[in-house]
Parts: C-alpha cells; sequence; structure tokens
C-alpha cells in the first residue's frame, strides 16, 4: 500500500514538472513572438520616417529638421496637393491618413457613449465610418486651387463681348454651424477678358471650396474671388440655391426652404458688359418664370 501511494506521488509530481516545463516553453514562446513583433514595428517605422524625409528632401533640402520630420515618421507631406508659389495652399502638413482616422474615430465613439445610445452589431464600426466620411467631405483643405487652375487658362482667340454660363454644377457640403449638410446647384457666368479656361474646371474649383467646412455665402464669395484673380474676367457672377438639412430637419423645420446667395465682380473697364449682362439674366429669368406658369 505504501509503494502504491508512493509511486502515485512520484507520478503526480512528474506530471508537474511536465506542466511546468510546457508553461515556460509557452512564456517563452510569446516573449520571442513579443520581441519578433517589436522589431517589425521598429522597422516599419523606421521606413515612414525616411520616406518622410525623402519627399522633404526632394522638394527642398533645406527642410529637413525636427519640425518637419519626426523619429517616428508621424508626419507626411502630400506634395502632389502642395502648391509652392501660392501662400493660400502652400505648407499642408498633415497627420497620417490613418492616425486621423484613428482620432476621429475614438472621439465619435465616446459621443455615441455619452449619448447613451443602445449598443447594436450595426454599430460596432459607425464611429469608423464615420471618420473616414469626414476627412473626405473636408479634403478639400488639402486640395489647391491654383494647382487646378493654372493647368487650364488658355489665351481667348475671340475678342467678342461672349458671355460664358456654367449652370448645375452640383454642390455638397457641410455647414460650420451644425456640421449638417447642404446639398444644391451652383451657377457661373463670366465675360472673359485675355483668358478662358477649361469648362470642366468650374466643377473642380466648386468642389474644392465645397469640401471644407463652409457658410453658403462664403462658398459662393471663394468661388467668385478664386475665379477673379486667375482669370481676371471683365465680369463674373456666381449663384448657389441650397437646401440646408439644419433648417430642414431641426429647429423651425421648413422642409421647403431654399437659401440663393450671389457673388458678383465688373471690371473697371467695362461697365457696359456688366449692365448687358444683367439686361441679359433678367430676360432669362423672365423667360423661365413665364415657362414655369405656362406649365402649372
Amino acid at each position: 500500500m505504501e509503494n502504491y501511494i508512493e509511486k502515485k506521488q512520484l507520478d503526480e509530481a512528474s506530471k508537474n514538472e511536465a506542466r511546468k516545463n510546457e508553461a515556460r516553453k509557452n512564456e517563452a514562446r510569446k516573449n520571442e513572438a513579443s520581441k519578433n513583433e517589436a522589431r517589425k514595428n521598429k522597422a516599419s517605422k523606421n521606413d515612414i520616417s525616411s520616406d518622410t524625409t525623402q519627399l522633404i528632401s526632394i522638394d527642398n533640402p533645406k527642410s529637413i529638421n525636427n519640425k518637419n520630420v519626426d523619429d517616428e515618421g508621424k508626419k507626411i507631406i502630400k506634395r502632389e496637393r502642395i502648391d509652392k508659389n501660392n501662400k493660400e495652399d502652400n505648407n499642408f502638413i498633415i497627420d497620417d491618413l490613418e492616425k486621423q482616422t484613428d482620432k476621429i474615430s475614438m472621439n465619435i465613439l465616446n459621443i455615441l457613449k455619452a449619448s447613451n445610445i443602445p449598443n447594436c452589431d450595426i454599430l460596432k464600426r459607425t464611429n469608423n465610418r464615420f471618420a473616414k466620411a469626414f476627412l473626405y467631405l473636408t479634403e478639400g483643405y488639402k486640395m489647391s486651387v491654383k494647382n487646378v487652375i493654372k493647368k487650364s487658362i488658355y489665351k481667348r482667340k475671340y475678342k467678342n463681348n461672349t458671355l460664358i454660363k456654367i449652370k448645375d454644377i452640383h454642390v455638397y457640403s457641410l455647414c460650420k454651424h451644425h456640421l449638417l449638410p447642404f446639398e444644391g446647384l451652383c451657377d457661373i457666368e463670366y465675360n472673359p477678358d485675355k483668358y478662358i479656361m477649361g469648362l470642366s474646371k468650374f466643377s473642380r474649383i466648386t468642389d474644392i471650396y465645397a469640401r471644407r467646412l463652409q457658410l453658403q455665402e462664403d462658398l459662393t464669395n471663394d468661388i467668385c474671388n478664386a475665379l477673379k484673380k486667375y482669370l481676371k474676367p471683365l465680369y463674373i457672377k456666381v449663384t448657389i440655391k441650397a437646401k440646408h438639412l439644419c433648417i430642414n430637419m431641426r429647429g423651425v423645420k421648413e422642409h421647403d426652404a431654399m437659401t440663393v446667395t450671389h457673388a458678383s465682380y465688373v471690371s473697371k473697364k467695362n461697365v457696359s458688359c456688366f449692365k448687358e449682362n444683367i439686361n441679359l439674366s433678367k430676360n432669362e429669368i423672365s423667360k423661365s418664370d413665364s415657362h414655369d406658369q405656362s406649365l402649372s
């Protein structure tokens, strides 16, 4: 009986020792895997840092310093969207897109929690989806209007009094007040002097300014001022007619309310052109009104 008990104790001790050895091996494997992961992360960060340094050195070798590039490569210069000669759009240094998305996503998650909204499966990645959508809708801050315009300006062949109209450019933007969308149509008309511009670029310029946090009044003037600055026309007018969700779905809840804004410029050397274009616009409006009445 004593031999049996002694043998059983030895077996149990042997099993315990085996378990300890297995636990040590598992711990060693985990430590090794952790070290390998740390090495990979360090190598990846060094690669990002070197790539960023290379980007900056190509643009401006003197710009390499601790302010522009940190060891972890946290900041990347988007060269393709930087115009060195344009003070308004120059020197855009933005956080890595993934890091920006993570920051916004975490804060939106906190907002959802603070709002006591019941959790469910479909909300698991809502904060991340919102972050990506928001960065897309505000991407206009990283775009250069001058880069779009300067490649598409041409000298005029004819010197006659030509009125050019681009109508029904779709506008989608976020209101500065509530971060709610507003959408509408933009009409641009101008009388060129020496230069004209590719027609598609009017839509691109409108989109660049619309994909920023905006007031409709400011958006209208932003477009008008940019075209005035680079095209130097004899006359230009920008009109936006839009519906704001901050009015339609909250507050006063005016579901059919529309906001119309105008911005215009007339060159001093062509006031007569301005009067002529005003008359043309009035005639067009009256024709449109009479057409609407006939339809009704």
